[in-house]
């Protein structure tokens, strides 16, 4: 079991200022105190076999241009970046480069790769949060593992809080549950996974895809806009009294572990 930050993995994706404008148009437009999320790393921790010290501008594997800072755990920071050769936004996860966190990091992308493998055509495989790439980078202090996962949206816990009593709509209730069941049966049945912590702050939005479903005359732009663009586009394109269908992933799978046969238990 990993060691968590105040703020889970999962919300790392979309928990600091930039992602206001993401919020705003899911219906909140109320001040959340994100105080835990706001707080930075120990700079201590910034030492040999610790984080890799990251500036915005900087260009990770020669692709992915570093634009913001999503957030931070107890293993890794994560970083919004710009894939500069497919030309969209995505989250890279650097990690520690301490052996230990190497190790752990090791674990995470051998889940990723199962529950995110190209060949598998299983239609619930997109209710998790799927791995793009990873690699390695060399830096002052360490070599550190790196996981480049698809830019999601805020975390379900979050959002409940935007709206406050009574809470998200029983429409919405009953499909984000159908999607998570769908998500831990896939991971069970196709992937062999036991997630361990499936809890609302691992539950995230996919704001690209309620983006796609509104209405007549609404803008459903592929890419990640940024700034008073995207906080004005990001407005128009979800208009929560409108929406009808929510689109949740299940993310986080840094606690997760392999189903164990009884087989393998009743012959150790």
């Amino acid at each position: 079991m990993q060691r968590r930050s105040p703020r889970s993995a999962a919300q790392l994706q979309m928990c600091e200022a930039g992602s206001s404008y993401s919020f705003e148009a899911l219906g909140c437009h109320e001040q959340l105190d994100l105080k835990d999320s706001q707080d930075s790393e120990d700079p201590t921790e910034y030492c040999y076999g610790g984080y890799h010290p990251v500036q915005v501008g900087d260009t990770f594997n020669r692709r992915y241009q570093v634009v913001s800072k999503l957030g931070w755990g107890y293993f890794s920071t994560v970083w919004l970046c710009l894939d500069l050769r497919l030309g969209r936004h995505v989250a890279v996860k650097v990690l520690k480069s301490g052996a230990g966190f190497t190790q752990a990091g090791q674990d995470e992308l051998a889940l990723l790769r199962c529950a995110s493998r190209p060949t598998s055509r299983h239609p619930s495989s997109q209710r998790i949060v799927q791995l793009l790439d990873e690699f390695k980078l060399a830096g002052v202090n360490g070599v550190h593992m790196c996981l480049v996962l698809e830019l999601l949206g805020p975390d379900l816990r979050s959002w409940q809080l935007c709206f406050g009593d009574p809470g998200l709509s029983q429409l919405w209730v009953k499909q984000i549950l159908t999607q998570v069941l769908q998500g831990l049966d896939y991971l069970h049945t196709q992937c062999k996974i036991i997630h361990t912590d499936i809890k609302p702050e691992n539950i995230l939005l996919c704001l690209e895809q309620q983006s796609r479903k509104v209405p007549a005359g609404g803008s459903s732009s592929s890419s990640v806009p940024t700034g008073k663009e995207a906080k004005s586009t990001e407005k128009k394109q979800v208009n929560p009294c409108s929406l009808k269908e929510v689109t949740v992933k299940i993310a986080d799978l840094g606690s997760s572990c392999w189903v164990v046969s009884s087989y393998s238990i009743l012959n150790k």
